[in-house]
């Protein structure tokens, strides 16, 4: 997915600098909903980003990590 910088005018969407697509090539714009939540944004402009992990290893790379982090001397850090 490419993200493509364009601004909104009088009914057309102008981009913000050249494109390199064939003419008359289709598209799906995707307009972040009002918001300043970073995740929200990524989630808009990136949606395959996202999820992507089955839930069973999700949780498998968790135990992972938490087992690695409780093996950390805090006192060596000091």
């Amino acid at each position: 997915m490419k993200t493509i910088p364009a601004t909104f005018e009088n009914g057309v969407f102008r981009p913000k600098s050249p494109v390199d697509l064939p003419s008359g090539t289709e598209l799906d714009i995707i307009v972040p909903e009002g918001t300043d939540d970073p995740v929200a944004i990524l989630k808009a402009r990136y949606p395959e980003s996202f999820g992507g992990f089955p839930e069973g290893a999700a949780r498998e790379i968790m135990a992972a990590i938490n087992d690695q982090f409780g093996r950390i001397n805090q006192d060596a850090w000091k």
